[in-house]
């Protein structure tokens, strides 16, 4: 015996028909925008690492150099001149580190993007002064040869953010 179907029946299926494929709508939507968020994590954190992995080696330079010139210090103790240099050295790679462990913790402006460049006056030739003390009392402990050559005229002073360009 066949079983015939009522336009209420039709209506009723056709209407069952249409949540379920509503459901699966809304199923593949929630299902794309977890694939998304996923993606985008795993993106912010392959950033993440990369960044701690720069600092890391970010901060070991103005360490060294701390180090270094503390024992050159210690060293040459009687040597006044020789103190004085090492010392202000010593200052030049502390305040860098200090400012590179400001960034790290202060990881949610870098992270939302809001990272501030100072626009400040500096001396091009002080920073640089200060770059090459660190490269290269690294590179004198390793035994390496470090020069810094400027080519063109470089003015005595520009507006920035000196301490992230070193």
């Amino acid at each position: 015996m066949k079983h015939k179907l009522t336009k209420q029946d039709i209506k009723e299926i056709q209407e069952e028909l249409d949540y379920r494929i509503s459901v699966q709508k809304q199923l593949e939507e929630q299902s794309q925008a977890l694939s998304d968020a996923l993606n985008a994590a795993e993106e912010a954190n392959k950033a993440k690492t990369a960044f701690l992995s720069n600092m890391s080696h970010e901060i070991r330079t103005p360490m060294n150099a701390i180090i270094g010139f503390t024992n050159i210090a210690s060293a040459h103790i009687d040597d006044k001149a020789r103190v004085e240099d090492a010392l202000e050295k010593i200052r030049t790679s502390s305040d860098h580190l200090l400012s590179l462990i400001n960034d790290i913790l202060d990881m949610s402006r870098i992270e939302s993007g809001k990272m501030v460049i100072n626009k400040e006056e500096f001396s091009f030739s002080k920073m640089l002064e200060q770059v090459n003390t660190i490269i290269g009392g690294q590179c004198n402990d390793k035994g390496l040869t470090y020069d810094c050559r400027l080519k063109g005229k470089i003015d005595d002073y520009y507006i920035g953010d000196a301490m992230k360009l070193k």
